[in-house]
């Protein structure tokens, strides 16, 4: 499935829409909080922002500026480097390396950042010279680029390569199935690459948008098809494509499009999940430290027609499938980037705005919502209508975690739950998946020694606590009646 539209060369580099239009954004409930922060040097756009080992954040590319440090502990932006591309470099990737450096390649020579002295320094040569491609940092301490377009804006790259940061070389890597740009590319947890959507040059000043998806495989080096998005996906913005906790993709954005994807890799195919509240592109889309997933600004059309930003904010919960509101930002913004710091916040940095017509350099923080705990049933020694423990044993307590119609058990992250007088005390020695109850659901029943739980003499309940692999915090109690403590 295609979907044909006309470009413009300067448009696919500059990432650029030309049209006058006002600010949009609809008012939700007030969940989270923005707080502004301290500014860029410059305004910029389509620039990278890389979180390196002592949580600063890298500012660098984009539409002008020079490289620069943000740290969170003063909430100010400094100068470093100066970057050999001069700061100016649309299309650009910046990769982590797994020694703490920096990866910058694209629309100039590729460098190295180096945090300890602040310097930047040349990297290998590319083979293929590109912008509009990927940089995944694969598990063996490689990058993988992949795609993109010439730097003359004529032509799609099918071209990978290898970046390797011992050797500080470019070597071929094979091809993709078929060339693209502004597609996304998401490291799996098999160490695997995605490779999804982005669009291809039919002829000068035309491109299509592709629903194609591939897989990359560190261990073949080849790349193979998989299963198709559920619709194109390219535009001139990149489509979103985070990595969930529970080890699937999720796809959002790409043109401008209300519905969301998740990608499977135990089956290799694309599904819809929820939509987001309205369709846009050019956003930014931010895994938290619970596992679900910020969504921020972006591109929307207008009810006449034509473009607008917009600082609508919703949070995708991978349990639920379902995006809900939050607060909206200060500054409506596209073309910005969002990054998770170590403290939990979210820090997003300049981008443009339609209604001012303007790059911009502001930059806010979003602060989480606090962490709501879903109630779940849970049973105490199965089959035991009385729970009765001895504190003093030096056996083991059953307990299960089961399935309802609102909760699915299986969802559960073992390695996450606690149990005992509190729902703290005592982590699981063993846990399976089985029908405990014999409703025919799968259930989760987990073992918990008993002198690890801080269950004492008359205690009448206990409790569980954990959390699902998308991150949502859960909590149960059940009755128990000591024995054997006289």
């Amino acid at each position: 499935m295609k979907t044909t539209k006309k470009i413009a060369k300067k448009v696919l580099i500059a990432h650029i829409y030309l049209a006058v239009v006002v600010l949009t954004g609809q008012v939700f409930a007030q969940t989270g909080a923005w707080t502004p922060t301290g500014s860029m040097s410059g305004p910029r756009r389509d620039h990278t922002a890389t979180l390196l080992l002592d949580g600063k954040v890298l500012i660098n590319r984009g539409t002008g500026g020079g490289a620069e440090l943000y740290d969170s502990l003063t909430g100010t932006f400094s100068p470093t480097g100066p970057s050999l591309g001069g700061g100016f470099g649309q299309g650009s990737t910046a990769t982590r390396l797994q020694d703490g450096r920096v990866l910058i390649v694209g629309g100039s020579p590729a460098e190295i950042y180096n945090p300890p002295t602040g310097t930047f320094s040349p990297a290998g040569n590319l083979n293929v010279a590109r912008v509009a491609h990927t940089a995944t940092l694969l598990g063996n301490g490689k990058v993988l680029i992949v795609g993109g377009l010439d730097l003359g804006g004529q032509q799609h790259i099918a071209a990978a390569e290898l970046y390797d940061p011992v050797a500080n070389t470019f070597t071929l890597a094979g091809f993709l199935n078929a060339g693209r740009f502004s597609h996304s590319a998401t490291l799996l947890q098999d160490g695997r690459a995605l490779i999804a959507g982005g669009e291809q040059i039919t002829s000068p000043g035309f491109a299509i948008s592709l629903s194609s998806a591939e897989l990359y495989d560190p261990a073949t080096g080849a790349f193979s098809p998989t299963g198709n998005l559920t619709q194109p996906r390219g535009g001139l913005s990149f489509t979103q494509a985070p990595l969930l906790n529970n080890g699937k993709v999720l796809i959002v954005g790409g043109e401008t499009i209300q519905a969301a994807e998740i990608f499977d890799p135990a089956t290799g195919a694309f599904s819809p999940t929820g939509s987001m509240s309205i369709a846009r592109s050019a956003l930014s889309a931010t895994v938290l430290s619970n596992g679900q997933v910020l969504v921020a600004g972006g591109v929307i059309t207008l009810p006449g027609g034509g473009p607008g930003t917009t600082n609508v904010v919703e949070i995708y919960d991978p349990v639920s499938g379902a995006f809900s509101p939050v607060a909206s930002m200060i500054q409506a913004r596209q073309q910005h980037t969002a990054t998770l710091l170590p403290n939990g916040q979210v820090l997003v940095t300049g981008g443009f705005d339609f209604g001012a017509l303007s790059d911009l350099s502001s930059a806010e923080l979003f602060s989480p919502p606090a962490a709501s705990v879903l109630t779940v049933a849970i049973d105490i020694k199965p089959g035991s209508f009385l729970n009765s423990i001895n504190p003093r044993s030096r056996g083991k307590i059953p307990v299960a975690i089961l399935t309802t119609d609102a909760f699915d058990a299986t969802s559960v992250d073992p390695n996450t739950v606690r149990f005992g007088r509190n729902g703290t005390e005592a982590s699981p020695v063993q846990s399976a998946l089985e029908d405990v109850d014999g409703d025919g659901d799968i259930d989760m029943i987990l073992h918990f020694n008993t002198q690890d739980t801080g269950i004492q003499r008359g205690d009448t309940s206990a409790s569980l606590t954990g959390k699902s692999f998308g991150g949502q915090a859960i909590g149960g109690s059940d009755s128990v009646n000591t024995v054997g403590c006289r």
